[in-house]
């Protein structure tokens, strides 16, 4: 059966449902019933043959189990949502939050990619290889295809490839995108990423990888070791000047980096970064470029380190959401209002009948009883449905002023 529609573009629907119920069942039976070490080596096999649509499988797969989905027509109010945390990213619709059982299930993929052999090796790093060589491999491809399904192939491998490394670096990520410099935390985790990763020069001649491809699937390493090289300033110092004391450093300075406990992984020295991105970027400049790059490498690497929210924050997004957030709030607190006057009607109507049953004035089994009978009997349905209605506005009314606390406190972080 064809994977694409008449159209030659889209993946047929066949294989788009079958994925979502791919990755439905990965996050809700991930301990039992579904090979997730099977599933990975599929798309990595699919790779190796250029079967590119089968990527739709690991999207899906990512997206149902870890939540993180690469949003592909995205407004400037989400790309400055970037630049916040992952509060402000969910309420953009840029990012699903994690529930126990997404973490739960992420864990399981994430045995499943350690798990898995391809070419004698973890299957996560294969997949990430296979992933950003698909680029290069379409776009010198012998079945010569036709101009806007090479460009659609392209686009949907280069969103399979970002989404799958953002999959690989969470770990070595804290909740808002940075990595730490002390010892445990974030730093581990980018030291134990490090870990599986082969060098930058292997990337780049045994792999054919792009230097962009290999500087991303890098940022991690690269900015836990610039944390690590590159201590933060005084925050009561302020911008420009110095403390007394305080002697200005240049950027190639580095501070000895602390010694990992005993079975903790090394990170890598920021200067041994900068010397494999010099060797990474002489190779593969144009000529024109000269000598540029090597001799800057480690302003590259800086540039490379670096993400969104570390030179801007979306002070006016927030303002937004936060405006959101109150006015959602105030309109929960007035649906609840509304719904305690009935219940209140509710339940005087219901002792107005219960009197009138009990006084005794109505002949049990007259068509005058029976009628207050049903009657009583529909308020008691109604009164247990309102309360329902009730208890569903409090838990959202719960979860809004938590959003509220959590997108404040964001909010000043990413303003520090």
């Amino acid at each position: 059966k064809g994977k694409l529609k008449e159209d030659g573009e889209n993946v047929g629907d066949w294989l788009e449902a079958l994925a979502v119920l791919v990755g439905h069942l990965s996050k809700r039976y991930h301990g039992r019933g579904v090979e997730l070490v099977a599933l990975c080596q599929y798309v990595c096999n699919q790779l190796k043959v250029s079967q590119t649509l089968d990527l739709v499988v690991l999207k899906h797969l990512v997206a149902k189990v870890a939540g993180i989905e690469h949003v592909e027509d995205i407004s400037d109010n989400q790309v400055e949502m970037l630049g916040g945390g992952p509060m402000l990213q969910v309420s953009g619709l840029l990012k699903v939050e994690q529930s126990s059982q997404m973490a739960k299930a992420s864990a399981r993929l994430r045995w499943a990619l350690a798990e898995g052999k391809a070419e004698g090796k973890e299957t996560c790093v294969p997949l990430a290889i296979l992933l950003a060589q698909q680029r290069s491999a379409l776009m010198f491809s012998l079945l010569n295809p036709p101009l806007t399904q090479l460009s659609t192939l392209i686009d949907r491998s280069q969103s399979a490839f970002i989404q799958y490394t953002a999959f690989l670096q969470d770990r070595a990520f804290n909740n808002d995108g940075t990595t730490t410099a002390g010892a445990g935390g974030s730093r581990e985790e980018a030291a134990k990423y490090l870990a599986i990763l082969p060098e930058m020069r292997e990337m780049a001649t045994v792999y054919k990888l792009q230097p962009e491809q290999i500087f991303h699937i890098y940022r991690p390493v690269m900015r836990a070791s610039f944390a690590v090289a590159h201590p933060r300033a005084p925050e009561e110092a302020e911008e420009g000047e110095l403390e007394d004391g305080e002697v200005a450093m240049e950027v190639g300075d580095a501070n000895p980096p602390p010694t990992p406990q005993e079975g903790e992984e090394e990170m890598v020295a920021w200067k041994d970064l900068c010397e494999q991105c010099g060797k990474v970027t002489e190779e593969a400049r144009p000529t024109s470029f000269g000598d540029v790059l090597p001799e800057h490498s480690d302003i590259f690497m800086t540039f490379w380190s670096l993400a969104l929210r570390d030179v801007f924050s979306p002070k006016q997004r927030y303002v937004d959401v936060l405006a959101q957030l109150e006015a959602q709030l105030k309109t929960i607190e007035g649906n609840m209002a509304a719904v305690d006057r009935d219940i209140g009607g509710l339940k005087d109507e219901h002792k107005y009948l219960d009197d009138q049953l009990q006084s005794g004035r109505l002949q049990a089994g007259s068509a005058r009883w029976r009628q207050k009978m049903l009657d009583m009997t529909r308020a008691e349905h109604e009164i247990e449905a309102k309360e329902e209605q009730r208890e569903t506005l409090r838990m959202g009314k719960v979860r809004c002023k938590e959003m509220i606390r959590s997108m404040t406190a964001e909010r000043l972080a990413s303003e520090r």
